[in-house]
């Protein structure tokens, strides 16, 4: 294995595999090396706020940029620090990427990587958070303690730099970016769309005029999707008006069992 840059990730996730796509074909001899082949939600220290089930998202995850799967939840502590060292000291990296700082993988390439002298790059969505004020202390003397080995950050969204900022991190050495989608995937042309557009409407049996009003987000508390239902029901005086909701989660019973049997409120689950 050969690579200038590594990046380092828990897990291949969605939203994350288009950009990695992009980012190999923009900059050669990026590769990246995913922990685990999948994230086990289970353990006693993580918390999912609005959990929803296990997902299939029906995407090709690890394709079209090089890759390959670690494997280490299979290890002991000592063997996976020795596979990572073996990896970091057989490539020698120009920089390595790390997404995250909360499980000891990531600790363990922070050390490796400023005993061998290579570059470190932290993705992360970190932020001052008002729950568990009790951890706070502790939370931030890690966290300083773990940012202290970083050379360059990426943060996402005002908050994150703001955090990175109070943490005394210079500005010089954040980099801001934004969340991003594969164009590609959303992309048709206006035939194509308007297909989908009466395809879609007659297999959920949503005539061609009726005003759609459209809810795409985890169904949980955080994210209001009552407010579609109040909302609805302060419209229900149009000819054909819709509320169609896309997503789930654990407020999705609760949801549907306040619509009853209106009809003109659509659940799609998980698209």
């Amino acid at each position: 294995m050969s690579a200038q840059f590594l990046l380092f990730d828990t897990h291949p996730i969605q939203y994350r595999s288009p950009v990695f796509r992009e980012l190999c074909s923009r900059i050669s001899g990026t590769e990246i090396l995913f922990f685990n082949p999948q994230f086990d939600g289970n353990k006693w220290w993580f918390h999912e706020v609005g959990k929803i089930p296990k997902q299939n998202w029906n995407l090709p995850l690890m394709e079209g940029y090089p890759s390959q799967v670690l494997n280490l939840g299979q290890l002991p502590l000592r063997e996976r620090y020795r596979k990572l060292k073996e990896t970091l000291s057989e490539v020698k990296p120009k920089a390595v990427v790390i997404f995250g700082y909360y499980l000891p993988e990531h600790w363990m390439i922070r050390m490796l990587a400023t005993r061998l002298g290579i570059h470190t790059i932290f993705v992360g969505e970190t932020f001052q958070s008002s729950h568990h004020r009790w951890r706070r202390p502790i939370q931030t003397r890690f966290r300083k303690l773990f940012f202290s080995g970083m050379d360059r950050f990426v943060s996402i969204g005002k908050k994150n730099f703001e955090y990175y900022r109070s943490l005394g991190i210079s500005e010089d050495a954040i980099f801001p970016a934004h969340y991003c989608v594969d164009n590609n995937f959303f992309h048709a042309s206006p035939t194509e769309a308007s297909a989908l557009r009466k395809e879609w409407r007659e297999k959920n049996k949503i005539p061609a005029g009726a005003f759609v009003s459209l809810f795409v987000a985890r169904l949980f508390e955080r994210k209001r999707p009552g407010d579609a239902l109040a909302i609805h029901e302060r419209l229900t005086k149009l000819k054909d008006y819709r509320t169609v909701f896309v997503g789930n989660g654990p407020m999705e019973e609760a949801l549907k069992e306040q619509a009853g049997k209106n009809k003109r409120i659509h659940f799609l689950g998980f698209q």
